[in-house]
């Protein structure tokens, strides 16, 4: 049986850039070879469970995993353009020293409004950044393999509902039903009823929790 849209599936993966680079990847042993990591951060690399064709991998390898066979391995090329993007001219910038709280050093990555920008130099009181992805202009490789379709109503539904950053203790699982406990904007909650709908004939109810009453304290 071949993989299609809205199929929930477990994968692993490695991604390299043409040079051999590794930059991501599901299995230990890959990224304590490539220098990445220790063997403290084993627990962290593990086969991953997402939903086909719902955004939550890299669009162009998202693409790739419809009409394929579980257990097989695949490998793809991602051009530049379709993954992290081209470099951009306009998005290496000139700020002032003083806009950075700690002395910034050539290579280091630093936090600029909410963005992650390289710091290329440090000439006196003017800090050169790079805002391009550190992928951007860089075509690369993946290789990938579906280890298994996800049949469970509730193993999906509970992927379903992490993947939009809902924590287990912020949701409950009825039958067909997901009861999520926590306050969000009404725009989002109609937005993520529909696609559970779509994506899982599973209905969402939000509830927020009401903080309970201090206990009043007891009479001398």
């Amino acid at each position: 049986m071949l993989t299609k849209k809205n199929d929930f599936i477990e994968l692993e993966f490695t991604a390299k850039t043409k040079t051999g680079e590794i930059f991501d990847t599901t299995n230990f042993d890959e990224a304590k070879n490539s220098g990445m990591v220790d063997d403290s951060s084993k627990e962290k690399f593990k086969p991953i469970k997402i939903c086909i064709g719902q955004a939550q991998v890299l669009e162009a390898l998202d693409k790739q995993l419809e009409g394929k066979e579980t257990g097989k391995e695949y490998e793809i090329e991602v051009s530049a353009k379709d993954g992290y993007g081209k470099r951009d001219a306009k998005m290496i910038r000139t700020v002032p020293l003083t806009a950075f709280e700690q002395m910034p050093q050539k290579g280091m990555f630093v936090n600029v409004n909410g963005m992650v920008a390289k710091v290329i130099s440090v000439t006196g009181g003017r800090v050169l950044i790079d805002l391009n992805h550190p992928l951007a202009g860089k075509d690369t490789v993946y290789k990938f393999k579906i280890l298994r379709i996800i049949e469970s109503k509730e193993e999906k539904s509970q992927i379903f509902i992490e993947s939009l950053g809902f924590k287990k203790e912020s949701y409950s699982l009825q039958e067909s039903k997901a009861i999520i406990k926590e306050k969000i904007p009404e725009k989002i909650q109609e937005e993520i009823k529909k696609r559970a709908k779509e994506v899982l004939s599973l209905e969402v109810e939000f509830k927020e929790e009401k903080e309970k009453p201090e206990k009043e304290e007891k009479k001398k």
